[in-house]
């Protein structure tokens, strides 16, 4: 007997359905598209941090308090948490082109309103205008952030997703690390300030040019993911609210990236009352970004290779924690070298998470679209970085305190909430449902390419009929009785259950040769109706991969559960292989998953009813609330029990699975 039981999301049911194998490939566009994302992230990024590093000469020449120039910095976020569902159904809606060329020219724009802020006379007007151009760079930052994600499935395979995705994502942080080094270099005194506004508007506006050449997809779909159509914004997003494990990976995210972005925003203030000063605080936050492109540059490549997501973020996670926890013990005087080292670490690890937690968002929520998953996983890291700059700016101490303006405060507030978060990712226990369908594609392409093979294999005589298909002479005991084997449990007509010759002439025999396609039958469980049994009876003696894959797609498309193929003569290698690896990667799902079971049977095994023998003692199959009752009747535990091999022809007549 050969049995496989498929438990696939209902996306996943449309594979064996699906026309003649499509061609995936893979352009050289996409590193084109890649190299260009990579840009537009990194130079929007430079606005963020245009200010934080140079606080107090920007407070100076704003006329405004440190906690207004914070601001600056903090606005990104909070334009990010209103508008990420906008940019992840822009993405959906537009597609990848016309929303980067809208964010494109939106972070020009942005970067020239800023610069104009500078040509006010007035003081107090230009942080207003310096603010309202923060906002719109702010906006464009929404739709660069949530896009690599969308890239990286639509041009790339699933052997280079997640670095795709690293390429595209840690560019944002980038910027960063390339802010907090340029600016305080070129800002060191408070008329070089709009020289910098200058600079980073000016590289914005480059950037923004190649946009115009990018395509939006390619002319073939990359793997069986990217082809299929993602549920509207608004179903994933609904969708997204249910599914526990996502959730789980959305507080992880929040929690690193929040903290971690509101590090960097108040990274000189932390470390000014220490006696830093504004370019040692510039190279701990570049050493920090710097030390987690290492680490992203060697996950990502990892990852792709060994699909190990769950095992990495459980992991790392929980060390980050441990890292910010260790913040507040090594800020102090004189302990440059200790601050470095362990803010690498929190860079290095926090970093290589970045991609992994991007895809996997991706993988346990598949099919809702990759824009969804990644702009709500954006939404929580941008708005916990709101929620913690302001409530470890409010944690400083005042300016009269022994130590003015200290934050040590807000390193044990962000270390123990930060330690205490990061374990819930221990919860995480998703299966790659998008790997998943991927690979069933991939088996079923192997499958259809077997079918060349089929050929070959030898045929021999039909039990109980003969070789040219006509029925012979003969008792009952020649017609082969798979009702016998399925009758338990089932609603079967008494003439199917035991039919005589008369009536298997009326029913199967046409022109005096026997039809098999009249023998076949479906029955429906006498107790779960939608419970169904298929037995079918394929003409071919010799059964090959094609028939299987007919049977395949009429159990999904009537939601039989079970099916029956009795083959007259042998199956072909090409089959068995098939039915194995169909077997292999198969695993339970949740309650909306559709599952069915497809068993093979020679006539020959059933012409004689083996639960009948009068040397065969009787066997009943416990439902696992007897199962439980039994071993604590005994008091036993599973291992105890006798067993029965899975291939003995009684498990095979009921149809055992392991563990029952």
């Amino acid at each position: 007997m050969a049995s496989s039981t498929h438990t696939t999301e209902d996306v996943q049911l449309s594979i064996v359905q699906s026309s003649p194998n499509p061609v995936y490939e893979l352009y050289p566009h996409r590193w084109y598209g890649l190299t260009l994302l990579f840009f537009l992230n990194l130079t929007n990024n430079l606005y963020w941090l245009t200010f934080a590093p140079v606080t107090e000469i920007s407070a100076n020449y704003l006329a405004v308090s440190d906690t207004a120039v914070t601001l600056l910095g903090t606005i990104f976020l909070i334009v990010f948490v209103i508008m990420s569902p906008c940019a992840g159904f822009m993405l959906d809606r537009w597609g990848l082109r016309k929303s980067l060329l809208f964010g494109a020219f939106l972070s020009a724009l942005g970067g020239w309103i800023r610069y104009s802020g500078c040509l006010v006379n007035a003081v107090k007007g230009r942080y207003a205008i310096i603010i309202i151009g923060q906002i719109v760079c702010a906006v464009s930052n929404c739709i660069f952030l949530t896009a690599p994600t969308n890239f990286a499935m639509t041009w790339f395979s699933d052997g280079g997703r997640t670095t795709a995705n690293m390429v595209g994502s840690v560019a944002n942080p980038l910027g960063g690390a390339v802010a907090q080094i340029l600016i305080p270099s070129v800002v060191t005194e408070e008329s070089r300030l709009p020289l910098a506004l200058i600079l980073t508007a000016s590289i914005a506006t480059v950037t923004a040019i190649p946009v115009l050449f990018l395509r939006d997809k390619p002319p073939s779909y990359p793997s069986f993911s990217a082809s299929q159509p993602p549920e509207k914004f608004g179903s994933g997003f609904k969708k997204l609210l249910t599914n526990w494990n996502f959730l789980v990976i959305w507080i992880a995210f929040t929690t690193i990236v929040g903290f971690f972005s509101a590090f960097l925003i108040l990274m000189n203030d932390i470390l000014s009352p220490y006696g830093y000063d504004e370019t040692k605080s510039g190279i701990i936050g570049a050493v920090t970004i710097l030390s987690g492109l290492v680490g992203a540059g060697i996950s990502g490549p990892l990852i792709d290779k060994t699909k190990a997501y769950k095992t990495l973020i459980k992991s790392v996670t929980p060390v980050v924690g441990v890292g910010f926890f260790l913040l507040p013990f090594v800020v102090r005087e004189n302990a440059y070298a200790e601050i470095a080292i362990v803010c690498s670490l929190i860079g290095f690890l926090s970093f290589s998470l970045l991609p992994v937690a991007l895809e996997i968002g991706v993988e346990c929520t598949f099919p809702v679209s990759a824009n969804t998953s990644a702009a709500i996983l954006w939404l929580g890291g941008q708005g916990g970085g709101v929620i913690f700059t302001i409530v470890m700016d409010q944690l400083r101490l005042p300016d009269d305190a022994n130590r003015p303006r200290d934050m040590k405060r807000s390193l044990y507030f962000q270390g123990i909430v930060a330690l205490v978060l990061s374990f819930t990712v221990l919860f995480y226990n998703s299966k790659n449902l998008r790997l998943e369908a991927e690979t069933a594609v991939t088996k079923r392409n192997q499958m259809e390419k077997a079918e060349t093979n089929d050929g070959n294999c030898q045929e021999r005589e039909t039990a109980g009929l003969r070789s040219d298909g006509k029925l012979k002479q003969g008792d009952r005991s020649q017609l082969p009785l798979p009702v016998n084997m399925c009758s338990d449990g089932y609603v079967v007509a008494e003439q199917e259950l035991n039919p005589d010759m008369d009536y298997f002439r009326t029913k199967c025999v046409r022109n005096g040769k026997v039809s098999r396609d009249e023998m076949m039958f479906q029955v429906q469980k006498s107790d779960n109706p939608t419970e169904q049994l298929l037995v079918t009876f394929p003409n071919e003696k010799t059964v090959g991969v094609k028939y299987l894959k007919q049977i395949c797609t009429k159990m999904v498309d009537q939601r039989v559960s079970r099916g029956i193929i009795v083959y007259q003569g042998t199956l072909t290698s090409a089959a068995n292989k098939a039915i194995q690896s169909l077997n292999q990667g198969i695993s339970d799902r949740g309650p909306d998953t559709f599952t069915y079971e497809l068993d093979t049977f020679s006539e020959s095994e059933l012409l004689v009813n083996i639960t009948e023998h009068q040397l065969v003692p009787h066997h009943t199959l416990l439902t696992d609330e007897e199962k439980k009752a039994l071993l604590k009747r005994y008091r036993l535990k599973e291992t105890q029990l006798p067993r029965i091999q899975i291939t003995d022809p009684v498990a095979r007549y009921y149809g055992l699975k392991r563990g029952q």
